[in-house]
């Protein structure tokens, strides 16, 4: 069919004929207006118009609710006037889980193309209701999904240090509490563990095979000391003055304790001399000079989230 103007539209949903005969659809000379059989129709370019087989350009009309408006009445002498005409395509909705990982490109989705907060805990597969201090972890099994979870035992709750920076000594010969080396804490589960540790630095009487002994306790319970055998005394460390120069020494040491109790809990340190004395903080000799010294002793209690 010739026609003059713009191509005939073909990608149309809906598609419609109208034909219009002179003396019946229309009046030649007069008709400025054709109502169309279809409504909702408000797109000039869903139209295309034809005079007796000859396409009108659309800037000639105008359409609204379906009722098309011409420039000028249709042109005497015309016989017959077709519109044809349909509804945009209009894509329809998508079915659930229809798109996938494998119709996505990789890299395709970044943080560019997502809203503020559009994936939150509501838009998660999580099986239970989470609280202040749990992690997510993926479920076990055929299950998948994620879950609220509570981290292992590990985790530091408190920490406790006694701090003994004067002197003291003794000359016991038997076990006997050292004076400011004691430290409390109390567990706030009996499933939880005290990690304890101990600096001691001090000095023996310079006479030559002085042995001596530390005990670490937890109240009087003795911790962390070696196995019996026969008439050897069982300590947590041991040290002897043996060069008879009454030099300074260091001991420490560590201890993971499971005291099963939420009560208050007393770790302390004890010690007991073969003779004369031992001295807490300062050498034997402690000359009043700039190459004498005082020291720091501490003990040190954590509690362990078990």
């Amino acid at each position: 069919m010739p026609y003059l103007g713009r191509t005939v539209v073909t990608n149309l949903a809906d598609f419609h004929v109208d034909n219009y005969a002179s003396g019946g659809g229309f009046t030649a000379g007069s008709t400025t207006q054709l109502t169309l059989t279809v409504a909702g129709i408000d797109d000039e370019e869903a139209l295309s118009i034809f005079f007796d087989g000859v396409h009108q350009h659309h800037n000639t009309y105008t359409i609204a609710s379906s009722v098309v408006t011409f420039d000028t009445a249709i042109p005497t002498g015309t016989a017959n006037v077709e519109i044809h005409y349909g509804k945009q395509p209009v894509a329809s909705a998508l079915a659930a889980n229809s798109i996938d990982s494998e119709h996505y490109v990789d890299g395709s989705i970044d943080l560019a193309h997502m809203s503020s907060q559009s994936v939150d805990e509501d838009n998660l597969h999580i099986s239970n209701s989470g609280s202040n201090g749990q992690f997510l972890s993926k479920q076990s099994g055929d299950a998948g999904g994620l879950t609220w979870a509570t981290a292992g035992g590990g985790k530091v709750l408190q920490v406790v240090q006694t701090t003994k920076t004067d002197t003291t000594s003794t000359t016991s010969t038997s076990a006997v509490d050292i004076s400011g080396m004691t430290v409390s804490i109390t567990p706030a589960s009996s499933s939880n563990k005290v990690y304890v540790y101990f600096d001691w630095q001090g000095s023996a009487d310079q006479s030559s095979g002085q042995n001596y002994h530390i005990h670490l306790l937890r109240d009087s319970t003795d911790l962390l000391r070696g196995d019996a055998a026969s008439s050897r005394t069982r300590c947590t460390v041991q040290g002897a003055e043996s060069d008879g120069n009454g030099s300074s020494v260091h001991k420490s040491m560590g201890y993971l304790d499971s005291p099963s109790s939420t009560s208050s809990l007393a770790y302390k340190l004890q010690w007991e001399v073969q003779s004369n004395t031992l001295y807490l903080n300062r050498e034997y000799d402690d000359a009043n000079d700039a190459n004498a010294a005082r020291f720091v002793s501490s003990i040190t209690v954590m509690e362990i989230e078990g």
